[in-house]
């Protein structure tokens, strides 16, 4: 079966699952695929479906983590690190689903982790050695 033939009760099955899988040593995604693949789903479409589902979940672990990051001292120092992350999550989504990317995106990726390492260190020379 296709993603168009999933109906609301095979959709609230699949996610009473996922909530399941909160319990110690459940698989999240191997327990949704798993209800998927029992109710007639075509493998691609359950892990299709089984990875939109867990788009709010990592999205809410992420904004509470954010504000538990917010609160400890010296957060703002954490920004270009998280920047640096956006900007690398936003170039894989844009480069697509090949498992081949484009080596301009590449060297993109390289170019930019490279910068968060000289940002790092220098921020690290100037807590300890006050250059700046």
């Amino acid at each position: 079966r296709h993603i168009d033939s999933l109906n609301w009760p095979h959709a609230l099955v699949i996610g009473l699952g996922q909530a399941a899988a909160i319990a110690p040593g459940i698989s999240r995604s191997g327990m949704t695929m798993s209800l998927g693949l029992a109710g007639g789903l075509h493998r691609s479409v359950a892990a299709t479906f089984s990875f939109l589902l867990s788009a709010p979940i990592i999205l809410g672990a992420g904004v509470l983590q954010l504000a538990r990051l917010a609160s400890e001292p010296g957060a703002m120092a954490q920004i270009p690190v998280l920047a640096t992350g956006f900007l690398a999550a936003a170039m894989a989504l844009e480069s697509g689903s090949s498992l081949y990317p484009h080596p301009s995106r590449i060297s993109n990726a390289t170019g930019l982790g490279a910068a968060d390492i000289v940002s790092d260190l220098l921020r690290v020379l100037n807590q300890n050695l006050d250059l700046f």
